[in-house]
């Protein structure tokens, strides 16, 4: 009865040794691989918008956006680590159009110049954390944003207006922030095609308008995972409607 119990202990030890073995072949995700592959943003007043996104590990390959029957795909080409080309195709029932990006950076790795179709469309001059905005070449002297960023990349205040029509700024705004994590702050390289000059690292939850004739965020609510990524943003906009945003990760 001794031997029996000894063989069936040691059997044991063995079956516990192995597993712990084992375990360690499949290592727990880290959180630095963390990335965002899926938006829905709903609300009164708007179509439901459905944001799917696809990564080489950490490298977003493409993204797809699906408003009813309407279907956007953005599709990245690079040149190392960088995003210099773009194609956008877009299919709305029987309809589909195609449109080619181009873009130029800098030796620090900041979009200066974005092309369209072969044309130019928009300059950006960095001075410090402060980027100026054209619309075409910088001959055309067109100032259409300027935009200061803090040591975070976070946007801190945004400054807008449309010339011709317009010779001076028309929306004025400033930004707080969280602590927490942006839903893509893993990303290697940041879409060049975003109203954002630089990947910030957290969450806007505040938004003073200083100068504005449009609808603006009053309130935000975001609730967290465990990682401290958002998985729920609730926004009040200044014309009483509210928009929800749900967010989904790949772990």
């Amino acid at each position: 009865m001794k031997n029996y119990l000894f063989i069936t202990l040691s059997l044991l030890g063995l079956l516990f040794s192995s597993c712990s073995k084992d375990d360690d072949l499949y290592e727990t995700p880290s959180v630095d691989t963390k990335v965002c592959v899926k938006r829905i943003v709903s609300g009164v007043g708007i179509d439901t918008r459905v944001y799917d996104y696809n990564y080489d590990g950490t490298k977003l390959i493409s993204w797809v956006r699906t408003v009813n029957s309407e279907v956007r795909t953005y599709t990245n080409v690079y040149t190392g680590n960088l995003i210099t080309s773009m194609v956008f195709d877009r299919v709305n029932g029987n309809t589909q159009d195609t449109w080619y990006y181009d873009f130029e950076y800098d030796t620090q790795g900041r979009v200066v110049n974005q092309y369209k179709d072969g044309d130019i469309d928009y300059t950006h001059v960095y001075n410090g954390l402060t980027v100026s905005t054209y619309r075409g070449d910088l001959s055309d002297s067109l100032l259409i944003k300027e935009q200061t960023y803090n040591s975070d990349g976070n946007l801190i205040l945004s400054k807008s207006m449309n010339p011709p029509m317009e010779s001076s700024w028309t929306s004025v705004y400033e930004y707080t922030y969280d602590d927490k994590n942006m839903p893509f702050v893993n990303v290697d390289t940041w879409y060049p095609l975003s109203g954002y000059r630089y990947k910030g690292v957290n969450n806007a939850v505040s938004v003073n308008p200083v100068i504005t004739n449009n609808v603006f965020v009053v309130d935000t609510e975001i609730f967290y995972d465990t990682d401290d990524f958002p998985t729920t943003k609730i926004q009040t906009l200044s014309d009483g409607s509210i928009w929800e945003e749900t967010l989904e990760y790949n772990m």
